[in-house]
């Protein structure tokens, strides 16, 4: 099926005054990062009370089977991490990088697994789907989730763009939802800890009771960044410079920035518990 005309279907089928029904799209081949990353989306829908879309794409019919043991095992995953989201599935002709940028035009995100060694960059398939995707995308690799598991750190910067309040409230979502410590990285021009890098600071939400989190050097199990950030996956390859420490080894979610694109879900106000924008 031809890509717009199946995007057309797609937003039809969703209707757009239930926006907030997008799904949760996954990326299906018979790998285990595959897998990994339909565990971890079944999470992602179960908080947002969304479905999750299991998409496997064929370049030719003979491999139809193949992509029928897929979408069984990424079904299986699901089933297992969250059993009461509803599972839709899809097998589509063509390029995978084209079909899952445009499913992402009827998702609340795309998710992919990665396959790539420490070291090396990313897959190209999905360096180009990050970069060309109407929604939010996370890229997951296997080691680090299999879905609602506990501890680990999620990583973010703070910066100084217009922005950054989306991708922080993400990361502090993400870090609700995985049970896990959000580290933020302080990158503002003017902040106190860079302008006075010489002393240990640690910082914590007043009447809250927590224990900071030991400066123990552990890589992110994941990092959420700006959608803006996927010109530096083409090619990159650890080390490399980038705010977050082990850049870009560890699964990453990155967030659209250009708020007319932003799903609900993305576009919190500042106080994460309320119900009304401010």
């Amino acid at each position: 099926m031809d890509l717009e005309v199946d995007r057309a279907a797609r937003r039809d089928e969703i209707g757009d005054d239930d926006a907030d029904a997008s799904p949760i799209v996954v990326g299906v081949n018979r790998s285990v990062a595959a897998r990994a990353a339909a565990s971890w989306a079944a999470a992602e829908a179960r908080d947002r009370g969304v479905a999750v879309r299991l998409v496997a794409v064929i370049a030719h019919d003979h491999e139809r089977s193949q992509a029928e043991d897929s979408m069984r095992w990424a079904r299986a995953a699901v089933e297992r991490a969250a059993p009461t989201v509803r599972i839709d599935e899809a097998i589509r002709f063509g390029d995978p990088s084209d079909v899952l940028v445009a499913e992402s035009a009827c998702a609340a995100m795309v998710c992919v697994g990665t396959r790539h060694r420490i070291g090396t960059p990313l897959e190209p398939m999905v360096t180009a789907v990050v970069e060309r995707a109407q929604s939010a995308v996370a890229v997951i690799r296997p080691e680090n989730f299999t879905g609602l598991a506990g501890s680990g750190i999620v990583s973010v910067v703070l910066d100084d763009t217009p922005d950054n309040d989306t991708v922080v409230a993400t990361a502090m979502r993400e870090g609700r939802l995985r049970n896990a410590v959000v580290r933020q990285i302080d990158h503002r021009v003017n902040s106190w800890v860079r302008r006075f890098p010489d002393v240990p600071v640690e910082i914590v939400a007043d009447g809250s009771g927590q224990v900071p989190h030991p400066r123990d050097g552990v890589r992110p199990r994941l990092a959420v960044m700006p959608q803006t950030d996927a010109a530096r996956l083409v090619g990159a390859a650890s080390p490399c410079y980038h705010p977050i420490a082990g850049y870009p080894d560890f699964s990453m979610l990155f967030v659209p920035t250009d708020r007319s694109r932003h799903h609900p879900y993305d576009a919190a106000p500042p106080d994460l518990d309320s119900k009304e924008p401010t």
